[in-house]
């Protein structure tokens, strides 16, 4: 999924626990150099408070490196900026893929 201006998108992945957002850093950081475990924003639940921020990785990449490692994630937002704040869309649940 690229944006228009053919760069990837800027997402947000909220975790049930903070040994998961670290462990999805440490995965995701091998193919998005531009990724950090952040606070949650206030907009966005959380169970553990913390996220991984990341850019430059398809969303579906980003659900296949999760998923394959096994990492509980929750949800993965599309982070959108209206020119002052910063807006979260959800695009993918991670209960769509887990059975």
């Amino acid at each position: 999924m690229a944006d228009h201006g053919g760069r990837y998108m800027t997402w947000l992945v909220t975790f049930h626990s903070v040994s998961a957002a670290l462990q999805a850093e440490s995965l995701v950081a091998r193919q998005a150099p531009v990724s950090k475990v952040v606070p949650v924003p206030r907009s966005v639940s959380s169970s553990c408070g913390y996220a991984l921020e990341t850019a430059d990785i398809p969303a579906d990449g980003l659900v296949d490196t999760l998923n394959h490692a096994e990492v509980e994630w929750d949800v993965i937002y599309r982070v959108l900026t209206d020119g002052k704040k910063e807006l979260y869309e959800p695009v993918a649940k991670a209960d769509a893929f887990h059975h």
